[in-house]
């Protein structure tokens, strides 16, 4: 809201059309040139596509609260035995499950695919499976006391707005750009505390965990 209040009290001359959908979906059409300018999770690799990094996400596991007693202990072949909901396979978080199964070993068949992440948080608090989502939505009302962050597994992503290289001259999408990175440019959270050691223990296996490459905010993709 602050982006935009800034946007049409500047520049009351541009419309808007706002769009949601998954991090792929932006991407694709910011390829495609059919999106001018969006917001996504995960690095760019799109040679046609000028991104700014804004934020870093801290990815967790959640599940019901119901189920933290039990999976209070790392235990990968646990989790493989629970039912999972998956979001959108153009999402950001579908590739990051996807990297845990690989590296953990599992073969993992979920219950429920969602493209919409509030239905996901919903189904999981109501005790039907467990996902991957941002810990600040674990952590946010209405979820926190119904849903867990499992020790298993933490990551970070980097939050980012892009726009297709053919219009990085085109004064609309150059508005909002620099109306973004200067909102966003202002102090708002502290920095992500440092993600832990792997548990110990006959039934944890190796936790992973990445941190995002830092971009600097005026440099080119190519």
């Amino acid at each position: 809201m602050e982006i935009l209040g800034d946007l049409t009290a500047n520049h009351s001359e541009l419309r808007y059309e706002l769009l949601c959908g998954s991090s792929g979906v932006i991407l694709q059409g910011l390829d495609e040139g059919s999106i001018s300018i969006g917001f996504f999770e995960g690095e760019c690799n799109h040679p046609k596509i000028i991104w700014h990094q804004l934020d870093t996400i801290e990815l967790c596991l959640a599940a019901p609260v119901a189920w933290a007693e039990e999976l209070a202990q790392p235990d990968w072949k646990k989790l493989e035995a629970k039912p999972w909901i998956f979001v959108s396979r153009m999402c950001s978080y579908f590739l990051a499950i996807q990297s845990i199964c690989r590296e953990q070993g599992l073969s993992v068949t979920p219950r429920f695919r969602v493209n919409e992440e509030l239905t996901v948080l919903n189904l999981v608090a109501d005790g039907l499976g467990l996902t991957l989502t941002s810990r600040s939505q674990v952590e946010a009302p209405g979820f926190k006391d119904r849903i867990v962050a499992l020790p298993h597994f933490r990551a970070a992503v980097p939050l980012c707005i892009g726009y297709p290289s053919s219009k990085a001259d085109d004064p609309a999408v150059m508005a909002v750009r620099d109306t973004v990175l200067k909102v966003w440019g202002k102090p708002r959270k502290a920095p992500l505390p440092p993600i832990a050691e792997a548990p110990s223990g006959a039934n944890a296996r190796r936790q992973t965990a990445s941190r995002p490459r830092h971009q600097q905010s005026n440099r080119r993709r190519s």
